[in-house]
């Protein structure tokens, strides 16, 4: 009768960076936790699947010929998601204080009754829109998302996110001009 050898790290590892899902699985079980905790923190409904997918990514890249122990590698993953986290934060940050300044740059030429005018017109315009360029721009100017990103949530390519943003701005203007 064989004894049942248990896999080590440097296996898992190995077999991941060799295309196997489980093994994949396996080490996104491992860091689990730290990836709730750093979702939890994000509030972004996004943030796990970046979270996951930086992880994946790191895990290809990592070099498994300087595998020193199962400790090292928890700990390199552990940090590198603590700047992931980090540079996330940051992004969001950033995003947030744009919308801010557009919002106040907005707000301090128009009175309060213009302003709900404004925006009661700007969303009849946008439900015009068919639904993909309405999601658009909701993703490029409210969420303020880059074209590559809405491309990749939305599984079309960069061009196609750029083509379909530029026909819904002209929709706009023809809305707003006649």
């Amino acid at each position: 009768m064989k004894k049942k050898v248990s896999k080590g790290l440097y296996q898992i590892i190995y077999e991941a960076q060799n295309g196997s899902n489980k093994a994949v699985e396996k080490i996104l079980f491992i860091f689990e936790p730290l990836i709730g905790k750093y979702t939890s923190w994000l509030k972004d409904e996004d943030a796990k699947q970046n979270l996951i997918l930086f992880i994946i990514e790191l895990l290809v890249k990592y070099p498994i010929k300087s595998f020193q122990s199962d400790a090292a590698f928890v700990q390199y993953i552990s940090h590198s998601i603590c700047h992931e986290y980090i540079r996330l934060s940051k992004y969001q940050q950033e995003l947030r204080s744009k919308c801010m300044l557009l919002k106040d740059d907005f707000y301090s030429y128009q009175d309060p009754g213009e302003r709900i005018d404004y925006q009661i017109t700007i969303c009849s315009f946008l439900y015009q829109l068919p639904s993909e360029q309405k999601e658009i721009l909701v993703l490029k100017y409210y969420y303020g998302y880059i074209e590559q990103e809405i491309g990749d949530k939305m599984h079309i390519s960069r061009q196609a996110v750029n083509k379909q943003k530029n026909q819904a701005l002209k929709k706009l203007k023809l809305f707003i001009i006649s």
